[in-house]
């Protein structure tokens, strides 16, 4: 195999290498508590991102399998360590002994592998950031729900089309939403909206301590004025 073409399958490796802290920061699925939907009950979401973590469990598998044909063919490579991903760096670093031996087949089978996993990481890193929930419309009559995208500062109903800044849909919110019962990640959502960020195991503590009650109306949901009152509670007090 061409050297040249050897050292990027060497690279696509090492590119995996660096990418994994970013593969590790995606394994929060998109719905959770620090934003995005809104309406799914309690523990009907995935505790992680099921599509990154078996993306990254199967190249742990292979860098592992690698890995060992290392250690069963050769008397001078010890991996620099046995975890994620700084044994997939060591793997790689010793891309030679898959690319410059004597069956062509292992060498495309590397090559291939190297190059289909950094290609399957970016599209992964790639997806964007889910939108944040910002309450429903603030026209009248209007039963759509308004979601923030990225770092824009306006949002527009998906029904009625109309367009409203941040200033103006917290200010609806507060009014709107101060008898609404939500569940925790929504609580999390809502008052992020409202300006205060409050971290779900903030409002976790809350609601062991007993300080946060349930809502008498659902056990599993929770009052948005009794948690705005705690919030500003905790501001005054910072």
């Amino acid at each position: 195999m061409d050297n040249l073409v050897a050292l990027a399958a060497r690279d696509d490796l090492l590119a995996i290498v660096a990418a994994w802290p970013a593969l590790q920061a995606r394994l929060e699925p998109s719905g959770s508590s620090t934003g995005g939907a809104s309406h799914p009950a309690p523990g009907s979401r995935p505790p992680i991102d099921l599509h990154v973590s078996d993306l990254m469990h199967e190249i742990e598998t292979e860098a592992r399998a690698l890995g060992r044909i290392l250690l069963e063919e050769t008397d001078d490579w010890q991996p620099d360590t046995s975890e994620m991903p700084g044994l997939l760096r060591s793997v790689a670093l010793r891309f030679g002994h898959f690319t410059h031996g004597d069956d062509e087949k292992t060498a495309y089978d590397f090559l291939d592998i190297a190059h289909e996993f950094r290609r399957k990481v970016a599209l992964a890193l790639e997806r964007p950031e889910p939108a944040r929930w910002m309450g429903p419309c603030i026209v009248p009559e209007c039963d759509g729900e308004l979601r923030l995208f990225g770092h824009r500062v306006d949002t527009t109903c998906p029904e009625c089309g109309n367009v409203a800044g941040l200033l103006e849909v917290r200010k609806h919110l507060h009014a709107a939403l101060k008898d609404r019962l939500m569940t925790r990640g929504e609580l999390v959502s809502a008052l992020f909206v409202l300006g205060i960020e409050v971290k779900p195991k903030t409002l976790d503590k809350w609601v062991e301590r007993g300080r946060l009650e349930k809502a008498v109306e659902d056990p599993d949901l929770y009052r948005l004025e009794d948690a705005l009152r705690l919030a500003e509670r905790g501001k005054v007090a910072a």
